[in-house]
Formats: C-alpha cells, structure tokens, sequence
C-alpha cells in the first residue's frame, strides 16, 4: 500500500512542478513565491502588514489570468524532420507555421509537445522493490523519489523545445528552424504543437494548441573504434549465402547438369528437363566465408539501465565498424524472444542493426541460458564471437568457456561502474585474458582505444 501513496505523492507533485513550468514566466515564478510567503507570513493581520503584499500579489495574477482569455490564435504547422537522429547529437528540422486567423498575432513562441514522461504505477512498483532487494543504502541516496527520477529520466526521449517566432499577418506563413537534442535513443513521439504568449503583466502564459503527431527514431550513441581485427577466420557455411537469411536449407546454386541416380526429385529443374527430354537437376555449392556474432547482453536489473545504454552504443559501434561487403554480422540478443538480424553480402544494411538496437530493450524475465543456448545453436557457421556483457559472473564465464571449448574465437567486452564495480580490475590485472577488456562507464572510449 506505501508504494502506491508514495507513487501519488509523488505523481502529483510532479504535475504541479509540470503546471508551474508551463503557464507562469520566470516573473509569475517570483510573484507566485511571493504570494505563498506573504500568505503564510500575513496569517495574522494585527502582527504585520503582509497581507497588503498578498492582496496586491493575488489582484494581479487575477488580472494577469484575465488578460490571458483574450488570446485567439487559429493556425497551422508542419514539420520536415530527418529520417534518424542519434543520441547526444543535435538535430535540426523545418518547422513551417501559418496563422490562419483575422488578426496579426506578436510576440509568439512555439512549443513542442512531447508525451507524459511519468511512469506507470507497476514500473515504479518493480523498480523500488528491485532497489530494496540489492540492498537498500541512505548513504547511496536511495529513496522512492531517485527511482521516480531514474524512471522519468529513462522514459523522456529528449526535452521540450520552444522558438521565438517572427510576426505573423492574417494569412502569413513562416519557415522556422528547429533544433533538437535527443538524450537517448528511442524514437521521439511528438503530440501536438502550441503558441504561447505572455499576458500584459508578464506573469502567465496564455496557449493555443493543435494536434500534430509525428515521430522520428533516434540511433545509439556511437564511439570510434580503433583498427579491430576480429577473432577468427573463414568458416564453412553449409547452404551458403542464401541459409544466412533463411530457415529452409536452401543452397548457393552453382550449375545445371545431367540426373544422376541417388539424386533427390526436389532439386530436378523442369524447365529444363522438358528441352533436353531428360533429367536435369540444379547442383549448388556450400560456401566459406567470415560469419561474426555481436551478441549483446540484455539481462539486468533497474539500477543498470545506465550501463545497458552504454553496452548498446558499444554494439551500435561494432556494427558501424564491421566491414560486412565480404562477411556476414549477426546481431544476437534476447528480448520478448531470442532474436538474430543478420546484415552483410547484400543480405542487409548497417541501418537496419542500427533500428534494431534502437528499440532493443532489457530483459527481465528470462535467464542468462537463453542467449547462451541462442549462440551456441549457431557455433558450427561462426568465424568469431564479440561479446558485450553486463557483468562477469559464473554463468557469464561458463558461456565463454564454452565457446572457447568449441574452438570459437572470442572478444569479450564487460561494461561496469563504480557503483557496482567486477571483479576484474580493468588496467593492472596480469591474469586478465587478452580477449576480455573491461569498460567502465564514462570511460569507455579510452577502453575501446585500448583494444
């Protein structure tokens, strides 16, 4: 029952901050605490004069609020937006806005709109009994109200952004520049739109808004690699390039040539038979060719959402770098269910993983086995495994021992930090295998130097 009162409290706190923010000017802030105060200090009137302060204080937010209901503004807006942002990048994009009503509108500023970033009673239910079950620590800072900030900073794609716009005449148009800074990735769902301007006092924000859904997605952050040369070498792929894509056991088609006995009906090619007045069959050959596996680590819990973005920006990086005209990149990972996107030797492009690690989210539900049986089931076509963990545990280990045992070769990458430090000291551990390179949080494009 305290998790849903906490959640209230603290739901409608952030819908008052949210108002306050919206319809009163940095004036109308000053004022507005000079009201409260005025309010509490002038309780008695017999004491002080302070509520000669309150009286003026609240006659001109009555008169500001008034001069509010007589801003009319009718218009209509578009936006041209970029087909991709990336996180921490800014992004700018067209906004073009016509008034459509009978009167020169001034003084304007546009808003976007952005969706409620408040979360769900279940999500913070789940994220505060996470944090009382690893433990928890006052001195840490943990409290109800660092999982609601945690929860509203992972759930709010970017912040609003608002321009001071040009006069518009009745009928007039305006193209304005917009800029935009994604703080993750994700895709930004924009709701609507909004004029704003003061009232004649300066104290409140009068709005007019008008529906305008759009989206856009936002890619990983990306860090620069070094030169890489990835584990492995050439592995035998039995189907070719064509099974890379595909569930059937289709092959590489090579030649037509005559019917031999032993040879199975389905690879008879027709057409050609009934030309030649005999059999003919399709003959293909298996291939070898460079096949790597980026798996991606995706089991934790709340405390590491911090440590997930990182660890799928250094995915993001490696599917980036990976040259895949002459190989092919799988992408493994597990979410509703295991997943593999495979790109590479026309079978699909960058962008694509790109998107996918876009959306990729944790999982929670299930356990580390899945990805390990996921990979392993495709050992026999791999060249080499790049690893990016989120911890270094004996499942983890166990996992790589295995893919060591079937002669795979691996790059483990650990991401981890301070709050929650491996095992595995990352500069001055002699012991440390060469492929397994840890990267600590806020440091790990110097760690991805040093591979």
């Amino acid at each position: 029952m305290s998790y849903r009162i906490y959640y209230l409290v603290l739901r409608i706190l952030s819908a008052i901050r949210y108002a306050v923010s919206k319809w009163f000017t940095p004036a109308g802030k000053l004022a507005l605490a000079g009201l409260i105060s005025s309010a509490i200090i002038g309780l008695d009137t017999n004491l002080n004069t302070a509520y000669q302060a309150f009286s003026l204080l609240a006659a001109l937010f009555l008169a500001s609020f008034a001069g509010t209901r007589f801003f009319r503004a009718t218009f209509t807006a578009g936006r041209v937006l970029p087909r991709f942002g990336t996180a921490g990048q800014a992004l700018t994009y067209q906004l073009h806005i016509r008034n459509t009503g009978s009167k020169t509108l001034r003084g304007l500023r546009f808003q976007e709109i952005l969706p409620d970033p408040r979360p769900l009673f279940a999500e913070f239910r789940d994220q505060a009994k996470a944090g009382i079950a690893l433990g928890w620590n006052w001195f840490r800072g943990d409290s109800y109200y660092r999982y609601w900030k945690q929860l509203m900073a992972g759930s709010r794609i970017a912040d609003p952004v608002s321009v001071l716009l040009p006069d518009l005449r009745p009928g007039s148009g305006a193209e304005v520049r917009m800029e935009i800074v994604p703080l993750r990735r994700g895709r930004i769902h924009f709701t609507s739109a909004a004029i704003s301007r003061t009232d004649p006092f300066g104290l409140l924000n009068a709005f007019a808004t008008i529906p305008l859904p759009q989206s856009m997605l936002v890619l990983p952050k990306r860090y620069a690699l070094p030169d890489i040369t990835l584990p492995g070498t050439r592995a035998y792929q039995h189907g070719g390039v064509s099974l890379s894509t595909s569930v059937a056991d289709s092959e590489e088609f090579q030649s037509l040539r005559e019917y031999r006995p032993g040879d199975p009906p389905r690879l008879i090619h027709w057409k050609s038979m009934a030309r030649a007045g005999k059999p003919v069959v399709k003959e293909y050959q298996d291939e070898f060719f460079v096949r790597h596996a980026l798996v991606l680590d995706t089991f934790l819990n709340g405390e590491q959402s911090e440590l997930f973005e990182e660890a799928v920006s250094v995915a993001a990086s490696f599917a980036c770098t990976v040259q895949t005209q002459e190989s092919l990149l799988d992408l493994m990972f597990v979410g509703a269910e295991a997943y593999c996107e495979t790109v590479g030797r026309g079978q699909g492009q960058t962008e694509h993983l790109l998107e996918v690690l876009a959306g990729v989210r944790a999982c929670g539900d299930k356990p580390f086995t899945v990805l390990q049986k996921h990979v392993l089931s495709r050992r026999h076509s791999l060249s080499g495994c790049v690893c990016i963990l989120l911890t270094w545990d004996k499942q983890r280990r166990e996992f790589i021992d295995q893919l060591t045992r079937l002669n795979v070769p691996t790059l483990v990458l650990v991401l981890t930090d301070n709050t929650r430090p491996t095992t595995i000291d990352p500069l001055h551990d002699p012991g440390k295998p060469a492929w397994l390179h840890v990267l600590e949080t806020g440091k790990v494009q110097e760690g991805l130097a040093r591979i």
